[in-house]
């Protein structure tokens, strides 16, 4: 039998399996499965039920709709779980029998519904809901008077209650401007939920507040401020004995939520209970009222450890063969001492595995058995000394076939707050596998600013994008070159989001590399504040305030690859979602439209419908498929 070759056909037909949740009993898993491009408008996906030991992986939902967030119920005889099969693109809340019959539907709101969960007694359903549209408003749009004023009219998402046995929903949060962002349960009952003035990426970025629900049976439940904490906070989870909020926010000056926090609610005072740590934390669940588990990246690797709260300690939770091996999805779920996550390595894409604290964890699931008959590549860790000292990490991946020194493709990861792991990459924006398989090595390093080493580590590139990073990558690369492994005069640079930014940067200040694959980039960061949905994004890396980024944004277009156009030489293919929200297509227009004009090589593809993600599978394929050409044209 022929191996199948890695390539944007089956990298786009792919399966992505995620959000495992544990049954009460510990028997079973249910997840979600759903194909990483979606064919028509509306994506699809599936529920599926695996047990423990790994046998009867089956679907438990079918149709054309997309079926996801399963939640079991306390006494684990029902699954709840969010479809948008009676209206595509809107989703309503099912509750499922385990014992057979149909998912009976328990919403329906016309702006859908998400976020399910159930309070501790099984009575309740929580879940989250976007302000419904009125009639008159219907009608305005109707008759063309859909004018729209900036910031007004705001739809707010807010957090309801209904019984699982049928009934209307009932509003817990606050019915003026508030937004819901996440919430939790309290063993007694209670709902804690995060909250913001308006539902604005910017505004959750700035200040939070935690509000506290008395009662889940009230229709108009007496509301106290448990907290407000000066950036995002994520992730909130109740202690058993409702003493305590455990969440997940930042410590540092870059606004990533990945650092554990503990609320007091007796006295509403909060801290960080692992000051220091190097790593960042994607999940916490509770063990008991005084133990958490996270999963966790820490450096190149995913981790998962135990903190007890009295000593301060965090032990790892794994077996040994389990430890700096593969990386964690964004989710854990924790029933009966065992433990379920997404998992994937470098060379493996994800499956979903389980396993009792400390032992190993095995496959539950099987997916995508024709891109693992594929034999993706395996990552290499790497490690080099910067020019000013530091160490820098990060994976190097060999072409197969190939032969040494071979054609180099540096490839920048997005964020910058955010890191490459020992995770399978292969999609439309991470592009090692494709790459490698088409007879590319691909460097993919973790500068400052990278995540998975601490705050200290996301802050050191704070005024200076675009300075020091280049020089980790640069340093990553020569060393590369230096063993006689990257071919010096084939050479190529490429990135999505911040890595689109550092690829349009970097060809302004050197013509080293002999093609470059600018995605979704910031060129004119005076321009993007204006057009970006984060404009507090400048804040965290240049200005104090809003009135020193405007009274003096000179060090924005110093830092714009605009500025500096003049100076490229090297081939650049830009990449664009049309509806991207995050970095609007004027960037890359704007880009081209220069390079254009000083006779630089460069092609400009718009995705049409496609926001900062791009999903649409012929979109995701033609988008690979001129990665490929690109390069094999100029190196």
């Amino acid at each position: 039998m022929t191996r199948p070759k890695i390539s944007p056909e089956l990298l786009a037909d792919q399966v992505r399996v995620s959000d495992p949740q544990v049954s009460p009993d510990g028997s079973m898993v249910a997840y979600v499965r759903q194909p990483v491009a979606k064919s028509g408008e509306h994506g699809t996906s599936e529920v599926w039920l695996v047990r423990m030991a790994g046998t009867d992986d089956h679907r438990l939902t079918s149709g054309a709709g997309k079926d996801g967030a399963p939640r079991w119920s306390p006494d684990g005889r029902h699954l709840a779980f969010a479809s948008d099969r009676a209206d595509p693109g809107t989703a309503q809340l099912y509750v499922l029998a385990m014992d057979g019959g149909e998912a009976v539907s328990l919403t329906r709101r016309k702006s859908g519904v998400t976020q399910p969960s159930w309070s501790p007694d099984g009575n309740l359903l929580a879940f989250l809901s976007k302000d419904e549209t009125s009639e008159s408003e219907e009608k305005d749009v109707k008759e063309r008077r859909d004018q729209i004023v900036a910031d007004e009219n705001l739809k707010f998402d807010r957090l309801y209650v209904v019984e699982w046995s049928g009934g209307e929903p009932v509003l817990v949060s606050p019915e003026g401007p508030s937004q819901v962002w996440s919430y939790c349960w309290s063993a007694d009952g209670r709902l804690a939920m995060v909250t913001t003035p308006t539902p604005f990426i910017a505004d959750q970025r700035n200040s939070n507040t935690l509000l506290i629900a008395a009662t889940q049976a009230d229709p108009s439940p007496t509301l106290r401020t448990a907290m407000v904490f000066p950036s995002e906070v994520a992730s909130p989870r109740w202690s058993p004995d409702g003493k305590r909020i455990a969440f997940l926010a930042t410590t540092g000056r870059v606004k990533t939520a990945d650092q554990l926090h503990v609320l007091e609610l007796a006295s509403s005072a909060y801290r960080p209970v692992l000051p220091g740590y190097e790593g960042s934390i994607a999940d916490v669940r509770w063990l008991d009222s005084n133990r958490l588990l996270f999963t966790a990246q820490e450096n190149l690797h995913g981790a998962v450890r135990i903190l007890d709260l009295r000593s301060g300690s965090a032990v790892i939770g794994l077996a040994e063969q389990d430890r700096e091996k593969g990386s964690f999805g964004d989710s854990v779920s924790v029933g009966r001492r065992r433990i379920a996550v997404a998992r994937s390595e470098s060379d493996h894409p994800a499956q979903i595995y389980a396993g009792e604290l400390g032992k190993p964890l095995h496959p539950l699931t099987s997916a995508n058995q024709q891109l693992a008959a594929a034999k993706p590549a395996r990552a290499e860790p790497v490690s080099w000394v910067s020019a000013d000292g530091l160490e820098i990490h990060g994976l190097w991946m060999r072409p197969r076939p190939g032969s040494r020194p071979f054609p180099t493709v540096l490839v920048i990861h997005g964020g910058p707050a955010s890191a490459f792991s020992d995770r399978f990459s292969g999609n439309w924006h991470d592009w090692a596998q494709l790459l490698a398989a088409n007879g590319y090595a691909v460097l993919m390093p973790n500068p400052r600013g990278s995540t998975g080493r601490g705050d200290g580590f996301t802050d050191a590139n704070v005024g200076d994008l675009g300075g020091k990073e280049l020089q980790d990558d640069f340093a990553g690369l020569d060393l590369m070159i230096e063993r006689g492994l990257a071919d010096p005069d084939r050479l190529a640079i490429a990135g999505w989001s911040h890595g689109g930014y550092i690829t349009a940067w970097t060809v302004t200040q050197t013509d080293r590399f002999k093609a470059a694959i600018a995605g979704a980039a910031v060129t004119n960061m005076i321009s993007d504040q204006g057009t970006n949905d984060i404009p507090g994004f400048n804040l965290d890396y240049f200005f104090e305030d809003y009135g020193a980024l405007y009274r003096d944004p000179a060090i924005l277009w110093e830092r714009s690859p605009l500025k500096h156009v003049t100076r490229v030489t090297t081939p650049t293919l830009i990449l664009h979602g049309e509806k991207d929200d995050r970095v609007s297509a004027s960037q890359g227009r704007e880009f081209y439209r220069a390079l254009k004009s000083l006779n630089v090589p460069t092609q400009f593809v718009l995705y049409p419908r496609e926001t900062h993600r791009v999903e649409e599978r012929e979109h995701q394929i033609d988008l690979q498929r001129r990665i490929l050409a690109w390069l094999d044209r100029w190196l």
